[in-house]
């Protein structure tokens, strides 16, 4: 009958949540699971409660501590945990209290270890901590035969006389630096453990000492064989080969070359590829040839001058004939205007050649016709000087727009090409834009004030030009914080560019002035205000203002073509 309850209980133990999770609070020193779980097998440990026979404890396969509680029995109290019955044998399971050899104990018996046994010191005067104890006094032993853990990692301790007798070792962690063999440590483990060099190492478990690990290891005249792990003599590198100044070391053995230098040749001799080969190899070797005859250092070969000064050009050239640097005079076309054929009537100074050409617009036929849309030398009705107005500097005729003047009504636009386009060419403002360096007291909300702006764009043949912004804020964005870039252009902002908008400045801004309508005082990166023209190849005009901005004071900018992407800094000192 107990068999057939026991059985049944087992089965029923085994279904119950307490099994799978539910487990009670602690009220003894739980067991240490990683000590005992086999990490290759994986099966659950159990061990009696230390004072109380309905409860046990398991340890899991993750290593963890799990405290249960048998079922009641009928008539009251509990069964108590079998622990006859281990887990290969269908454990855990609970059984009649009257065939369990189980004792209810004090409370002080939780301070034991759940592998040990918790006895009354007067019935085991011997026992470890019963040498002065009372008669009802605890202690805590190991349980005669049975397994116990003392200092190493897991617990592969017997018990013998109430004492845990362990090996030196159960596994390599209870060995610094070695391996575990039967209880005993021995050797190294690994080659980290071998430290009395940088590159010891651990074979058979015995670490090995090379000669050397490095060449630093090694005598001077000697490097280190790391394949061997010996001192061998011979160079380490180039910086041990000093019979030359580009000897080298290859192969461990020091090579010298024929030559490094042209020193280490003949005087008539230069080295090239460290080997002696015959020519010059400076100036002084071609004296022979003239006075200021030259090594040509390329070929090693000395060569002749055409003239060695300025002098030496003008019985067969004009006067304005020079010596170059390469000993040769130039042989001008002209040196003045009066030189020139009157189909060619320009000397051009920077080449000494006879040019067609102008120095202003008006030498150009043509230059205040409309175009005729034809660009061609041959076809062109308008013409223009290319010299950018400098007198200084001769241009050519060479077809195209001078400014809008020139263009007809449905190509009203003469853009950076000299070419007459429609609306939103090379003339036309396109873009404002300029970054914040800080903004002094000014307001914290979307509507700042912002910028007002008059621009003076370029002469045209109608009379100047200019336009005027209103204040430059975006109502929707907070547009004026330390750092920020911001942009005013396209239909979006036409009403803030005002009168600016797709106005026609002929390509290129000459000053104007910036008033800041906000609060507080507003200060621009590098005092920069960029302005963009609709053709992205056109340069960008940059104007410059000094100081912070101050509201409703106006001030006067200085404007300038910027094709270089330059600062003001860098434009004011241009």
């Amino acid at each position: 009958m107990v068999g057939l309850v026991g059985l049944f209980l087992s089965v029923f133990l085994c279904m119950i949540p307490n099994i799978a999770g539910q487990c009670l609070t602690p009220d003894a020193v739980p067991p240490n699971c990683k000590s005992w779980i086999d990490p290759v097998d994986q099966i659950p440990i159990f061990f009696q409660h230390q004072f109380n026979c309905s409860r046990f404890w398991v340890c899991e396969p993750d290593l963890s501590d799990c405290l249960h509680e048998c079922a009641p029995k009928p008539g009251g109290g509990a069964l108590y945990f079998d622990f006859n019955i281990d887990h290969e044998h269908g454990g855990p399971v609970c059984n009649w209290p009257e065939v369990v050899d189980c004792t209810n104990k004090p409370e002080v018996c939780g301070e034991c270890q759940p592998w040990e046994e918790c006895v009354k010191c007067i019935d085991c005067t011997d026992c470890p901590g019963c040498e002065n104890a009372g008669d009802d006094d605890w202690t805590c032993i190991c349980k005669e035969g049975g397994t116990c853990q003392g200092n190493n990692a897991i617990a592969c301790g017997t018990c013998s006389n109430h004492v845990c007798e362990e090996p030196e070792c159960c596994t390599n962690e209870d060995c610094q630096g070695a391996i575990c063999d039967n209880g005993v440590c021995k050797g190294c483990a690994s080659d980290n453990d071998c430290t009395n060099t940088a590159c010891s190492t651990c074979m058979n478990h015995a670490c090995h000492d090379p000669e050397c690990c490095v060449d630093e290891d090694c005598n001077g005249n000697e490097y280190c064989d790391t394949d061997n792990g010996v001192c061998v003599e011979g160079c380490r590198d180039n910086s041990d080969c000093t019979a030359m100044v580009c000897s080298t070391c290859e192969n461990h053995q020091c090579v010298d070359p024929e030559c490094c230098i042209d020193a280490d040749c003949l005087n008539t001799q230069f080295c090239e590829d460290n080997k002696c080969k015959d020519g010059c190899n400076e100036d002084s070797d071609c004296s022979m040839n003239g006075e200021c005859a030259t090594c040509n250092i390329a070929s090693h070969q000395c060569t002749e001058p055409q003239c060695c000064n300025d002098s030496n050009c003008t019985p067969e050239f004009l006067e304005c004939s020079v010596c170059q640097a390469d000993q040769t005079c130039t042989n001008p076309e002209c040196c003045e205007d009066s030189d020139c054929p009157n189909e060619k009537p320009i000397c051009d100074t920077d080449g000494h050649v006879c040019i067609a050409g102008c120095k202003k617009h008006s030498d150009c036929a043509g230059f205040n016709e409309i175009c005729n849309g034809d660009y061609t030398a041959d076809g062109a009705s308008c013409f223009y000087c290319n010299n950018d107005n400098n007198a200084n500097v001769v241009g050519e005729c060479v077809p195209g727009c001078l400014d809008d003047n020139n263009c007809k009504s449905d190509e009203p636009i003469c853009n950076g090409q000299h070419r007459c386009t429609e609306k939103g060419g090379a003339n036309i403002l396109s873009e404002i834009k300029f970054t914040t360096e800080s903004c002094s007291g000014c307001s914290n909300n979307k509507i700042e004030g912002g910028p007002k702006l008059t621009l003076i764009g370029q002469q045209s043949t109608s009379g100047p030009t200019g336009c005027s912004t209103n204040g430059l804020d975006h109502p929707n964005d907070i547009d004026f914080t330390a750092g920020n870039k911001v942009s005013f252009r396209g239909e979006k902002d036409k009403d803030l560019l005002d009168g600016c908008y797709l106005s026609n400045l002929q390509g290129q801004v000459n000053g104007g002035t910036i008033m800041w309508t906000g609060e507080g005082s507003l200060s621009l990166r590098n005092g920069q205000v960029d302005i963009a023209m609709a053709d992205a190849t056109s340069c960008l005009s940059s104007c410059c203002v000094s100081g912070a901005l101050v509201t409703g004071q106006q001030n006067n900018m200085n404007c300038f073509r910027n094709c270089g992407g330059n600062s003001c800094d860098q434009l004011m000192n241009l």
